[in-house]
């Protein structure tokens, strides 16, 4: 072992002592917080009234509904479809010698009712050609994007989008289906790929002919029938409704103040304990905590809009493509977990009851966790076995062809270990 555990062993008192107090402070934070949410800030428009149009950086939740509305979950209907995809992925290797990537998506359909039914299988793709591997811009000679990191990562949600879109059109019937993704619904951290000159085609792929695509094709199917897709995020670690209820807790906002009334974070009076934030007495917390407290198993939230988003943000382009998205809190038992939807899919009569119960009986079966994403991570992912099986398999294929010089020496060291 090269981790010294003794050299950390040393720092676990001062440590223990931290975390202690840091505990006692998230607990009165929390106990603010869940005041002002039950307070009179929680009626229909009241905390966005307080907060008026306040100059952060932070991203704050509106509430559609009363800030501590409260939905109980019931019974899944006699008769639908829940369909759900995962990704996973293998990235470009420079040592390698072969440049390529590949994304598997693993899809799941299960029908239940009258002959229930399950179909579990994997899409997976292999891509080396030079424009699969490298985005230009039609503008800028000089402007290239790797499709690899985060840009990668985005691909590869595009495609579990997709996927969700193709098992929704092939449904048969005219029974109720209901999509599920892992994570956010379109992949919010691609703001820096898409937004700025020379991104252009970056922008294309992922947006244009991705997101908005792709839930265009399910926009289309649900004006046919009833579905409803969302995305489910385990253990969210989402600040905005918390945001909100500290932006409304700024002295700033008081008659007299020196900003006229706004909540301007950049003029912080910092008047709480030991010089710090004001709003630090509400909360530095994420939204699960309080809407731990809020909701009893299986009940979910009222609806919220992410606020301050820039104009660049994936958020902000889906938005104006038309599909404003959503969100919500559901205690499933284990913990609370958060939905993220299109508004559009929660418009047709009772589809918002039809997403909770579904996601509710999913997270039952599952422990926890929705069983059809379970199996969708299971179809999706890429073992360790599987990667050295794909690297034999190429290396015998192409590599062999191309010659072990093509191969970097670093990676024909982990290859022929010497010890």
């Amino acid at each position: 072992m090269t981790l010294d555990l003794e050299q950390i062993a040393a720092h676990l008192p001062a440590l223990r002592e931290r975390q202690a107090e840091a505990a006692r402070e998230r607990q009165a934070r929390l106990q603010a917080a869940l005041a002002q949410a039950t307070g009179p800030l929680a009626e229909p428009g009241a905390l966005v009234a307080r907060i008026g149009e306040p100059r952060t950086s932070w991203s704050w939740a509106q509430p559609l509904d009363r800030l501590d509305a409260r939905c109980r979950s019931t019974a899944p209907p006699a008769r639908y479809t829940v369909v759900a995809t995962d990704g996973s992925h293998v990235a470009p290797d420079r040592h390698a010698s072969l440049a390529y990537y590949v994304v598997n998506v693993g899809r799941v359909r299960l029908h239940y009712g009258v002959e229930p039914s399950a179909t579990l299988d994997s899409v997976a793709v292999l891509e080396d050609r030079e424009d699969a591997l490298m985005v230009r811009s039609s503008a800028d000679a000089s402007a290239e994007e790797r499709v690899s990191g985060a840009l990668l990562g985005g691909l590869r949600a595009v495609r579990e989008l997709q996927a969700v879109a193709d098992l929704a059109e092939a449904e048969p019937g005219d029974w109720p289906v209901v999509g599920l993704l892992d994570g956010t619904l379109v992949p919010w951290a691609l703001a820096p790929l898409v937004s700025g000159t020379g991104r252009e085609e970056v922008r294309r792929m992922l947006i244009d002919e991705g997101v908005v695509q792709a839930l265009d094709r399910l926009r289309a199917v649900a004006a046919r029938r009833q579905v409803v897709v969302a995305s489910y995020i385990s253990n969210p670690n989402a600040s905005e409704v918390v945001h909100a209820l500290r932006l409304a807790s700024c002295p700033l906002l008081d008659r007299g103040s020196p900003t006229e009334g706004v909540a301007w974070c950049e003029r912080c009076p910092r008047g709480g304990p030991a010089g710090g934030r004001d709003c630090d007495r509400v909360g530095a917390e994420p939204d699960a905590r309080p809407f731990r407290r809020l909701l009893a198993p299986g009940e979910r939230s009222g609806v919220f809009l992410r606020r301050n988003v820039s104009r660049d943000a994936v958020e902000a382009l889906v938005e104006r493509a038309g599909h404003p998205v959503g969100f919500a809190y559901c205690n499933v038992g284990p913990e609370v977990a958060r939905l993220e939807f299109p508004l559009w899919a929660l418009q047709s009569g009772g589809a918002a009851d039809l997403l909770h119960a579904v996601v509710q009986d999913q997270a039952t079966q599952g422990a926890g966790y929705p069983v059809a994403l379970q199996e969708a991570h299971e179809q999706a992912v890429i073992t360790a076995h599987d990667r050295g099986a794909l690297d034999g398999l190429l290396e015998r294929t192409v590599g062999a062809a191309l010659g072990w010089g093509d191969v970097g020496a670093k990676r024909r060291s982990k290859l022929r270990r010497a010890v």
